[in-house]
């Protein structure tokens, strides 16, 4: 009991001191634009209830993270708490990330909170008014959830809930739909058999001729793989912790190291043809990294 305490009092430590990094200096820088652009759309849902641009256009997308952040916006329409949803996703990403290193030993749950917390871009893009978080947090919730479900058939539900509203978020996150098929259809007896077949829909709708995965994300043969690595050359190092960690991870737990590693791997590729270079595009792969690292 003291030892689990001692574990609880730890974690809560950690969580504080991530909260202090990512409010400080919060309200301080002024918005970018696609800052402004969500800002104006959770305005626009304090002023007429839907996330309607000055365009007339209605911005469909992350609505989660839209209407949370308009009900903060509701305090003041100021910098620090139209970025401060952002800092409640950092805090429950780095709870995500206790428990799936609870996982794999006893002690992986705290050094990965502890690692997520400070590492600079998981800081970075907490204190933005922007739901890169959110997509990150969701992504690998839901992995974590559709692994869970195998022993309980409670999970697969809220999975399959966690899924839809990451791919709200952002429809990057359809990567996810052939492995929440094919997982349950193997892990799962009876008619939770056929829950398989809403990923499915959540595919073939996305494969209607009216709809891309983004709007910078027509075919292209553009290869932005140099341009990434220059830019994160820093985190070289972080590879030597990663490659052995990935190792062990993969030993120790299989089927939760592949649901977290191949749909990384295969997005993470996908971003590097995309036609526009963004380092938030291959944020989401920051969470594997620190995590397998740690």
């Amino acid at each position: 009991m003291k030892k689990i305490n001692l574990e609880y009092l730890f974690l809560a430590v950690i969580l504080i001191f991530a909260f202090f990094l990512r409010v400080y200096g919060l309200g301080t820088p002024v918005f970018w634009i696609d800052e402004s652009i969500s800002t104006l759309a959770s305005i626009n849902i304090l002023e007429k209830g839907l996330p309607i641009l000055d365009s007339g256009l209605f911005y469909d997308r992350a609505l989660i993270f839209h209407y949370l952040q308009a009900f903060l916006l509701l305090f003041g329409q100021t910098e620090f708490l139209a970025r401060f949803i952002s800092v409640i996703f950092g805090l429950l990403t780095i709870l995500l990330a206790y428990f799936i290193g609870k996982e794999y030993s006893l002690s992986g749950g705290i050094i990965s909170a502890l690692f997520m917390s400070v590492f600079y871009l998981e800081v970075f893009f907490s204190k933005q008014a922007r739901f890169y978080q959110l997509f990150q947090m969701l992504f690998f919730l839901s992995i974590y959830l559709l692994y869970k479900s195998k022993d309980n058939p409670k999970y697969l539900y809220l999975s399959l809930i966690s899924f839809f509203i990451t791919i709200n978020t952002h429809l990057a996150g359809l990567v996810l739909a052939p492995f929440f098929i094919v997982h349950i259809f193997i892990y799962n007896k009876d008619w939770k058999k056929y829950l398989s077949a809403l990923p499915l829909v959540s595919l073939l709708y996305k494969f209607l001729p009216t709809k891309e995965l983004s709007s910078n994300s027509a075919v292209s043969t553009m290869n932005y793989f140099r341009q990434y690595a220059e830019h994160t050359s820093n985190m070289v190092y972080l590879l030597i912790l990663f490659i052995p960690g990935l190792i062990w991870a993969f030993i120790k737990k299989k089927r939760l190291t592949s649901l977290i590693i191949l749909p990384s791997i295969i997005l993470l590729i996908g971003v590097f043809t995309l036609k526009t270079f963004a380092l938030r595009y291959a944020y989401f792969f920051v969470f594997p990294l620190v995590l397998y690292s740690s």
